[in-house]
C-alpha cells in the first residue's frame, strides 16, 4: 500500500535509508526543521540508502546530482534540495 512518509534532513547531506522505489515529492519546513515528504510502499522490505544535498543559492556544486526535489527560504536564505549520486567505496 502506498503512503507517504516524512524524513527530517538534520544537516546539509542526508543519508536516507528508503524503501526501494520510494518518490520524492516535496521539501519543505514542519515546526522549523527541514523535512522532505516521500511516496513509499510500505510492504517494500528492500531499502536502499540514498543521500540528498541542499545548496545556497550562489553555493559552488561539486557533487554529481541526480535530481532536483524543491526549494525553501529560511529567513531569506534559499535552499535548493537535489538528490546526489551516492559516494563509491
Amino acid at each position: 500500500m502506498l503512503v507517504i512518509h516524512k524524513y527530517s534532513l538534520p544537516a546539509a547531506e542526508t543519508k536516507l535509508s528508503l524503501p526501494l522505489g520510494a518518490t520524492p515529492l516535496s521539501f519543505g519546513f514542519q515546526k522549523g526543521v527541514p523535512v522532505l515528504w516521500c511516496l513509499i510502499n510500505n510492504e517494500e522490505k528492500t531499502v536502499e540508502d540514498r543521500t540528498f544535498r541542499g545548496f545556497e543559492t550562489g553555493e559552488l556544486i561539486d557533487k554529481s546530482l541526480k535530481s532536483f526535489i524543491g526549494t525553501i527560504s529560511d529567513e531569506g536564505i534559499i535552499h535548493h534540495l537535489f538528490e546526489i549520486e551516492n559516494e563509491s567505496r
